[in-house]
């Protein structure tokens, strides 16, 4: 966590300072206007201003791994947050006249909120949306890593084994990794399915191994290599109709 115990007090403090700021200000200044509607709107409208502030930044320190791959995203939604705190300490110069035209300064506030908020919900949804995008991007690309870095543990696994039977085996193995590494990692959401299941089979397979060698169980060779070929072919059609779709 990008933000400690002790940075969050530390923010926290500067919250409370800033309320309390914003109170001296708007008592010293406009103390006559106590007794008026616009002095609490006002005053209500820059609480809410500087609170927005401290919530956004105590988000944007709390989640900095995620903050800094949508920087654009979150920084525009910085803006809009600043920019209406300007603007809420802007109205409050006028909070001495304000009742003159009340229904215009309540109006102003209002429309000031509300501007914010809808421009605030669309980013919001705007960075959601690429946060998802992203986290499917990294799932895509840490599945067909996956199948890699099983397919390179069956390969230790197979050098251990001296036998000449198994040289087929290896041979189609080296090609497999080959094809993986090279393989595009971002196929269309119809493909993530299959490459969740070859991935499977491959871990499969590689447990059966493993479990067959510690056990001193007697190995099929032929069924290895049957096994080994029916997933490349898979992983050869994966490859062919991704191409396909994306050309």
């Amino acid at each position: 966590m990008f933000l400690k115990r002790g940075n969050a007090l530390i923010l926290s403090l500067i919250y409370i300072v800033g309320l309390s700021l914003v109170s001296i200000m708007s008592f010293t200044l406009f103390g006559k206007s106590i007794l008026t509607v616009s002095f609490w709107i006002s005053l209500a409208a820059c609480y809410v201003g500087v609170t927005a502030l401290w919530a956004y930044t105590m988000y944007v320190l709390q989640h900095w791994e995620s903050v800094k791959r949508l920087i654009p995203g979150y920084a525009s939604l910085g803006v809009v947050v600043v920019v209406y705190l300007i603007c809420v300490l802007t109205y409050s110069l006028v909070t001495g006249i304000a009742d003159v035209a009340l229904t215009w300064f309540i109006a102003l506030h209002v429309s000031t909120l509300l501007l914010a908020t809808i421009i605030s919900g669309i980013l919001v949804i705007y960075i959601r949306s690429a946060n998802s995008e992203q986290e499917n991007i990294q799932a895509k690309i840490g599945t067909l890593k996956q199948v890699e870095l099983v397919l390179i543990q069956l390969q230790h696994n197979l050098e251990k084994t001296p036998s000449a039977a198994i040289d087929g085996a290896k041979a189609t193995l080296e090609e497999m990794i080959e094809m993986v590494k090279y393989s595009d990692p971002l196929p269309p959401d119809s493909y993530v399915y299959n490459d969740h299941r070859i991935l499977l089979d491959v871990e499969t397979l590689n447990r059966e191994w493993a479990d067959s060698n510690a056990n001193d169980k007697a190995l099929d060779y032929d069924t290895i290599s049957a096994q080994l070929t029916t997933l490349k072919r898979r992983l050869i059609e994966r490859n062919q109709q991704i191409l396909i779709q994306k050309s």
